[in-house]
């Protein structure tokens, strides 16, 4: 479902773009087949972002990473690929968003981000048309944001715009929430189906000032030249347009059409890495003077975790990433890097694999690609103790209250490392902690100078830093029911390996299974993700789930001694027992109820008898749990209570076979 976009002001005035509003016959029928869906990311109103990436929109509270910024930069520009690694936790993804992606397109170069998803290959070609040539109704409904946020800027040309927008202080909101990124779920038409994803509209980066205006109309000269609208404009005419005009432009079935037909022209029925970004350049890079881009693929170790043809226990084998697709991406890689064509021409392209330390040796495997003499690398480290001091005061700083160097230096010397460095979540953690206890209140102070958080009070409503992560996880636990805490702490241990390491589990398998009740663990997963606690990705088709940060664990692990007692212990070993029984012996009709029943004990049948409210129960399971009763012997009582549940349950599919009748 399409946002409602916020209506510009009414009365327009006549301008320079009124001519050309008219569009050509039979525009609006081809613009109407046009189906969109989409939504704009939320932006909160914190100095701090938790457990939560630092986004485009984000850059003006990042602080720290100058060097690492201007390095990373500048080698990125430099070189044809570059490998970016860092350990787990230490703010890939944020420096990325925040910094190194908005300098990089200061110098004019595009830049693609993704991730590899589902498909590599796929998600290369997705995000390569959604976020070089943004769908407009996402430039209309950015451009009516600012007129919502200041509609006497409706009659203004861009460059009044951008001093308005340079006006707004960092820590309004509104300020990133102009710049706010589209989540694309839908775009098809006719047997077009695009699978969506995440693009910010050339007019937040115009705001951002990572686009000049002259580059922002040579695109948009470039989206309307397949008609008479953009043959008709010329550069002073774009000049002279007010930001009323350039919505109504954007907002208009010309620009819906334009948008569908460059979608047929550039994505090609057949992809490959040569073959999509050469045609992208002779159809429309090649046309705007100095057009390069930069592909940046983050998390690249998924290419390694989720492209094998190791078994995957719970995974449906159609569900399973395809290993071949490893392969296929590194031998599309191959090619785009080399020279093409007789001339030998090299497409103005450079790659950006940003992966985990711990997946770099995997690279030896394409040495040709790892070694190859364009090839550079940048590790990135842990904050140094000064950019953690910048991370640290300067967003609170920009939000008008301070820290004492008492606080300051209890954090840092709770949190440093090696006496050198920092991990950047858990300063955000800690930080975001500070705020809502602190800061929010502060932040209001009507006095003129800052004023200061003591250490006293730090140290008498937190407890200390330490205090602060190992409350994190038990404070969003604590927010939930009992039966609720033991689900999620159910679904937790298995994203834990047996050494205590993150482990990724498919969703279905996370939330399906036996006795398991899966709409309401679903439910109990989105605000685990809402929380920080786990990240759910798409892949090949499935949705796979982990732990968000290292720092979780060990929280983790003590609710999990602190809840799980021997008898929920029981239980959790009883419910697994009949998942088993069923898992291992098949649903064949032709296989005993007994023999599925053979492994589960007597304590196993009271264990689930006793917590039968927390089961979902069907009629081939308490058949089963029935046989494995009669055989090791149960109580009158517990007979009566399992036929009472299987009363219930006949009762309740019948419910639902009338209820699919009056539906059909």
């Amino acid at each position: 479902m399409n946002p409602e976009a916020p209506a510009p002001p009414s009365a327009p005035k006549r301008g320079r773009l009124d001519g050309l509003r008219a569009p050509p016959e039979g525009y609006g029928a081809r613009a109407e087949k046009l189906k969109l869906e989409y939504t704009r990311a939320t932006v909160g109103e914190e100095p701090y972002k938790g457990t939560d990436s630092y986004q485009f929109e984000d850059s003006p509270l990042f602080f720290g990473r100058v060097r690492e910024e201007r390095e990373m930069a500048s080698l990125f520009l430099k070189g044809q690929l570059c490998i970016l690694h860092a350990q787990s936790g230490a703010g890939k993804t944020s420096i990325l968003n925040a910094r190194v992606i908005p300098r990089i397109e200061e110098t004019g170069i595009h830049t693609v981000r993704l991730t590899p998803q589902s498909d590599p290959l796929e998600a290369v070609r997705v995000a390569s048309i959604l976020q070089l040539i943004p769908p407009p109704e996402c430039e209309a409904d950015a451009i009516a944001a600012m007129l919502e946020f200041d509609p006497d800027l409706a009659d203004q040309p861009l460059e009044a715009v951008l001093e308005r927008f340079d006006a707004i202080e960092s820590e309004n909101p509104a300020r990133r929430n102009l710049l706010a990124a589209f989540e694309v779920s839908k775009l098809s038409f006719d047997e077009y189906r695009h699978r969506g994803g995440r693009t910010t509209p050339f007019f937040c980066k115009l705001l951002a000032g990572t686009m000049d205006i002259r580059a922002y109309w040579r695109h948009f000269r470039m989206f309307f030249s397949l008609d008479e609208i953009g043959q008709g404009i010329e550069d002073d005419l774009w000049k002279g347009a007010t930001l009323r005009e350039i919505h109504t432009l954007m907002d208009s079935p010309h620009a819906r059409a334009a948008h569908r037909e460059w979608i047929e022209i550039l994505d090609l029925p057949e992809f490959g890495f040569v073959q999509f970004f050469k045609h992208f350049c002779e159809k429309w890079a090649d046309h705007q003077a100095g057009y390069a881009l930069c592909l940046v693929i983050d998390q690249f170790e998924q290419i390694f975790t989720l492209y094998t043809d190791d078994a995957q226990p719970g995974v449906a084998e159609e569900d399973k990433p395809d290993w071949r697709l490893r392969p296929s991406f590194f031998d599309e890689l191959r090619r785009l890097l080399k020279p093409i064509g007789p001339h030998g021409t090299v497409l103005p392209i450079s790659v950006v694999l940003s992966m985990r330390d711990e997946y770099i040796g995997q690279l030896a495997a394409v040495p040709d690609i790892a070694s190859k003499r364009q090839t550079s690398r940048y590790r990135l480290d842990y904050l140094t103790i000064n950019d953690a001091r910048a991370a640290i005061q300067n967003p609170a700083e920009a939000f008008g209250y301070s820290y004492g160097d008492e606080i300051y230096g209890e954090v840092i010397n709770a949190l440093k490392k090696e006496d050198r460095f920092v991990e950047p979540a858990h300063i955000q953690i800690v930080c975001d902690k500070i705020w809502q206890l602190f800061g929010a209140e502060l932040t209001h102070h009507p006095g003129k100078s800052i004023p200061q958080i003591s250490y006293d009070d730090f140290m008498k409503k937190t407890g200390g830093t330490v205090r602060i992560q190992q409350e994190y996880f038990k404070e969003i636990l604590d927010t939930f029911e009992r039966a609720d805490q033991l689900e999620i702490l159910d679904m937790l241990s298995d994203l834990l390996t047996q050494s205590s390491k993150r482990n990724v589990v498919e969703y279905s398998t996370l939330v399906g299974g036996a006795l398991r009740d899966a709409s309401k663990r679903a439910a109990l997963i989105l605000d685990m993700q809402a929380s920080g606690i786990v990240r759910q990705e798409a892949r090949m088709g499935s949705q796979f789930v982990e732990i968000a940060h290292e720092f979780l664990i060990d929280p983790l692990q003590s609710e999990i001694v602190h809840h799980v007692n021997p008898s929920e212990k029981l239980f959790r070993f009883a419910q697994r027992s009949v998942a088993n029984a069923f898992a291992t012996r098949g649903d064949k009709a032709d296989v005993d109820l007994a023999q599925r029943a053979e492994n589960l004990t007597r304590n196993a049948v009271v264990a689930l008898l006793e917590n039968a409210d927390r089961c979902h129960w069907t009629p081939e399971v308490v058949d089963l749990v029935i046989h494995a009763a009669i055989q090791k012997g149960l109580s009158v009582e517990g007979f009566q209570k399992l036929f009472s549940i299987r009363q219930a349950t006949l009762r309740r599919g019948s419910k639902t076979d009338e209820d699919q009748e009056d539906v059909a």
